[in-house]
C-alpha cells in the first residue's frame, strides 16, 4: 500500500537565498555560463552557440523595452552581477544601482562591475525614495519573492511617473516540483492574463506581456541536462545533485515572461 505523498514546502525567504548563492558559485555552474557571471536560462535561437551567448540575448530582448535614455537603473536581485555589467556597459550615461538580499553574490557583483552602486536589500521592501529610478531591471527572480505582489507594489513606488519595470519571469504549473522550495505558494498564478493583473492593480500599464518559453526554457533545459548528463558520467558530479537537477529540469513551466510595465 502505498503511503501518503510527500509534500514539499517552501523554505524561508534567506534559505532560498543561501541556497541560489552558492548554486551560482559552483565551479560547475560558473563553467556552463562560461564566466559570464549571468544565472538565467537565456534566450535561444538557431546559432546560439553557448549558454552565456543566451544569457546575452535575453538581456538584449529586455534592454529593447527600457525607456530611452533612462538617467538611473536599479537592477533587482543582481546576483553575480552579470545584468549589471551588462547595464553598465550597454548604458554608459546612466547611474546603475544593485540590489541582491544575499552577500556573497553582492560581492561577487562588485568585483564584476566596479563603479556601480550596490546594496543588500530585499526586493520585498526596497529602500529607496519614492520616484527614484527611470527604470527597474530584475531578470528571472520575482517568481522567487516573498511575494511576487510585494515586489510589483515596491517597483511602482520607487519608480518615476514613465518609468518602467522591465523583467523576465517563470510562472510554473502544478507540476512545480523541487521549484517549490523556492517559489511561494501566493506566487502561482492561473494564466498570463492573471500575471498581468498583477501588474494592473499596483497600478502599472502594460507595454508588453510575452511569453517565450519556446525561445528560452524548452531550449535550456536539454542544454542543462545534457551537460549535467557529461559531467555525470565523467565523475564530476555526485548523483544526489545530478537527481536534484533532473527534477528541477522536469518540472511544469507554464509560461516564461518577458514584461515591460510602466508607471503612468
Amino acid at each position: 500500500m502505498a503511503g501518503p505523498q510527500q509534500q514539499v514546502l517552501p523554505l524561508g525567504q534567506s534559505q532560498v537565498s543561501d541556497i541560489y548563492a552558492n548554486w551560482m558559485s559552483m565551479p560547475l555552474m560558473r563553467e556552463y555560463y562560461g564566466g559570464s557571471n549571468f544565472f538565467n536560462v537565456g534566450l535561444w535561437a538557431e546559432g546560439t552557440a553557448s549558454q552565456a551567448e543566451a544569457s546575452l540575448r535575453l538581456m538584449d530582448r529586455l534592454l529593447a523595452l527600457l525607456p530611452e535614455n533612462p538617467a538611473r537603473v536599479l537592477d533587482v536581485a543582481c546576483g553575480l552581477g552579470g545584468t549589471t555589467r551588462y547595464l553598465a556597459e550597454r548604458l554608459p550615461s546612466a547611474s546603475i544601482t544593485a540590489v541582491d538580499v544575499n552577500a556573497g553574490p553582492l560581492a561577487a557583483a562588485r568585483e564584476a562591475a566596479p563603479g556601480n552602486g550596490f546594496a543588500r536589500v530585499n526586493a520585498t521592501a526596497l529602500a529607496f525614495q519614492p520616484d527614484s529610478f527611470d527604470a527597474i531591471v530584475s531578470v528571472e527572480a520575482a517568481f522567487h519573492f516573498n511575494t511576487r505582489a510585494e515586489f510589483v507594489r515596491q517597483a511602482f513606488r520607487a519608480l518615476r511617473p514613465g518609468g518602467r519595470l522591465v523583467l523576465s519571469d517563470m510562472l510554473f504549473g502544478p507540476q512545480i516540483k523541487l521549484w517549490r522550495l523556492g517559489v511561494p505558494v501566493a506566487n502561482d498564478v492561473a494564466s498570463l492574463e492573471d500575471y498581468a493583473g498583477l501588474y494592473r492593480q499596483a497600478g502599472f500599464e502594460i507595454v508588453e506581456l510575452a511569453d517565450v518559453a519556446a525561445e528560452s526554457w524548452q531550449v535550456f533545459v536539454p542544454a542543462m541536462r545534457s551537460y549535467v548528463a557529461a559531467k555525470r558520467a565523467a565523475g564530476e558530479l555526485a548523483a544526489m545533485l545530478a537527481g536534484a537537477v533532473d527534477n528541477l529540469m522536469t518540472a511544469d513551466l507554464a509560461h516564461y515572461a518577458v514584461l515591460a510595465a510602466r508607471k503612468p
